[in-house]
């Protein structure tokens, strides 16, 4: 094949995919043009632009218009590169490695930051609260129902919150047989259950699967699965026997290290929920409603 056969080729393609663009991208001839002239020349392409005016859509259409595969890559600051290269999966099945490839290996990659994020990394336990919270055998309320733990036989529960945390994960834990006591400084266990008239049903359970609760008790600290509480009304110090697992129903707060992180990434940065402070489900949906409009 002749220069002049193989330019002309190159310039049917190009008009070819030109085309198949202009029916997907409307009114950018000059984007469309000069992102084909990059790609004939096996160069990259910065594709800048205000939100909505079809970039990333672009680079998708390209990819489909000359059959290749695509991948999108977000460079945000928890990016691994894991997540660019990819992965070695082990195959329990066969007891072997295999590569699941990463992005990188599209024939077409768009590499982009995002125009705006919202962040709902949610919060954390205040275990500097408690001296000694921060002990092997301490673990969270979330990590037990979420079934990211489970405790071994003597369970002790510590609840300053009063609502269905610490209440749940005692009828739980209960029922897969490990010895369970709540131990509140409120005047009883549940105090905040009558808000949700699950107070009344809850007792019920909690006396049929032999739940111990010892309300009026300020814990002071935890040590090695002991803890040291504060009669409230006598001034007693209490030392409460061993058990093996500690689980802390307290109060938390906010996660807001992404969004730090994000600050000086991302113009347009919004952050809902526990992020912004923890409380109940309710203020996170209005948050995340507002957030939503805003973007």
């Amino acid at each position: 094949m002749s220069e002049t056969n193989l330019t002309q080729d190159t310039l049917n393609l190009g008009h070819a995919v030109q085309s198949e663009l202009e029916r997907v991208i409307q009114g950018q001839p000059a984007a469309i043009q000069s992102l084909l002239v990059a790609l004939t020349a096996g160069g990259h392409v910065l594709i800048e632009g205000v939100p909505g005016v079809a970039k990333t859509l672009l680079a998708r259409s390209l990819a489909a218009a000359l059959r290749c595969s695509f991948a999108r890559i977000q460079f945000t600051p928890d990016l691994m590169p894991s997540d660019i290269t990819g992965v070695n999966v082990f195959n329990a099945a066969t007891g072997t490695f295999a590569f699941r490839p990463g992005p990188l290996f599209a024939d077409i990659v768009l590499a982009e930051r995002p125009d705006a994020v919202i962040v709902a990394t949610g919060s954390m336990p205040d275990r500097a609260a408690i001296p000694g919270a921060d002990g092997p055998e301490v673990v969270d309320v979330t990590d037990i129902l979420s079934g990211a733990t489970m405790p071994f036989k003597r369970v002790m529960i510590i609840d300053r919150l009063g609502f269905h945390e610490a209440t749940s994960a005692a009828e739980y834990l209960a029922e897969q047989g490990c010895e369970v006591e709540v131990v509140t400084q409120t005047l009883f266990v549940g105090q905040d259950l009558g808000i949700t008239l699950d107070l009344e049903n809850w007792y019920r359970q909690a006396r049929r699967l032999g739940i111990t609760c010892t309300p009026n008790h300020s814990v002071l600290s935890i040590d090695h699965g002991v803890v040291t509480a504060l009669h409230n009304y006598s001034g007693q110090i209490i030392k409460f026997p061993k058990v093996d697992t500690v689980v802390l129903a307290i109060h938390r707060k906010a996660d807001h290290a992404l969004y730090d992180a994000l600050k000086a990434w991302v113009p347009d940065l919004h952050r809902i929920g526990d992020c912004v402070a923890p409380r109940r489900a309710h203020a996170a949906i209005i948050e995340g409603e507002r957030a939503g409009r805003a973007v």
